[in-house]
């Protein structure tokens, strides 16, 4: 119980969190019973509840790690035990997620039995798939939002592109910090197949004002199928233009709004995006550190070995959305043209 909470008190969010870091293993065999235990994590297939090992959750305090915090090596995605608790009750909303663990906190689990509640078909979970194109179908366009005005800010220019939608509501759960379980205004990202079907989202809280990122411990996080995807800019064509961050590529998109640009959303998913048959070049964006370095040759090296003729653009500063502040779109366009291939030259003016 917190310093200064009644004896008759509900706990907050924050007592809740830290109450399952003591059963961290026991939220695990109830919610993703088809994993198992090896060593100190819990491993299974995702947050759905499959069989597998790309997802881990964290059992033991190691190097200041929390305990209880899981990420899934396949999608990318990573969260606390509440998200856990969450996805296996179905997604309801934040209060009931806090009541489900509440009521798990209280009671004595049965190990590796399930426990179904509405909102969960048959005992199992909904997928992250499910989960992130409900939180897209939630979202509208994102014109004349505060995700405009963080683009605006972050010195974008011309229309706001389609796959950018925004949810002035968005659950952000802060347990893992110690803090209240909030609601945040957010930009989200479509993120998409080469056939342009929605499989995740990327999630950029705002500050209530929408004047930067809101002040969380992680105020970008994505949701769903991600890897191998994007959220995606333009149409596709023999060239494409790629790189890790949505703010990254979007000075591209300014540049020429019918080019394919696709943001893969971090360094991983871009050294595994899965690129369309019929690509005969392809411009690796890349983010001045050994991460991106290393992401950009992974994925160079695979065009390369499709037969895709491959070129590096590597920004002045940090990444292209610094040398939008720096050097301007103008010249952001100088420095592009010295690296087109010929029969790209007409794509960026």
């Amino acid at each position: 119980m917190s310093a200064g909470q009644g004896a008759g008190a509900r706990p907050s969010a924050g007592d809740i969190v830290d109450a399952l870091a003591g059963r961290a293993e026991d939220v695990c065999r109830k919610y993703l019973s088809k994993g198992r235990k090896v060593g100190g994590y819990w491993l299974v297939g995702n947050l759905a509840n499959e069989p597998g090992s790309s997802l881990y959750v964290r059992l033991t305090a190691r190097e200041g790690r929390a305990v209880g915090k899981f990420n899934d090596a396949a999608t990318g995605q990573h969260g606390d035990l509440l998200d856990i608790i969450a996805a296996g009750e179905g997604s309801p909303p934040f209060p009931e997620v806090l009541d489900a663990a509440r009521a798990f906190l209280g009671q004595t689990v049965c190990r590796g039995q399930a426990n179904p509640r509405p909102g969960r078909q048959g005992g199992r979970a909904r997928s992250t798939e499910t989960i992130a194109r409900d939180i897209h179908r939630r979202s509208h366009d994102a014109a004349n939002t505060l995700a405009e005005r963080y683009l605006r800010g972050r010195l974008f220019a011309g229309p706001i592109p389609y796959s950018l939608r925004y949810d002035p509501r968005c659950f952000y759960a802060s347990g893992a910090d110690g803090g209240p379980a909030e609601k945040w205004p957010a930009m989200i990202g479509a993120v998409t197949d080469l056939g342009g079907r929605l499989t995740g989202i990327h999630r950029t809280w705002l500050r209530k004002d929408g004047r930067g990122k809101a002040p969380v411990a992680e105020p970008k996080k994505t949701l769903g199928s991600i890897n191998g995807h994007g959220v995606r800019f333009g149409s596709a064509g023999e060239a494409m233009f790629a790189g890790e961050g949505i703010e990254t590529m979007l000075p591209v998109h300014m540049l020429d709004p019918d080019v394919c640009v696709v943001a893969a959303t971090s360094s991983e998913h871009l050294a595994a995006l899965i690129l369309p048959a019929g690509l005969r070049r392809l411009y690796i964006v890349r983010d001045r550190d050994a991460a991106g370095m290393g992401a950009a040759a992974t994925l160079g090296s695979r065009g390369e070995q499709a037969g895709v003729a491959v070129r590096m653009f590597d920004p002045v500063e940090n990444d292209l959305n610094d040398d939008l502040a720096s050097i301007g779109i103008g010249g952001i366009a100088r420095r592009l043209a010295g690296v087109l291939h010929p029969s790209d030259r007409g794509l960026i003016s």
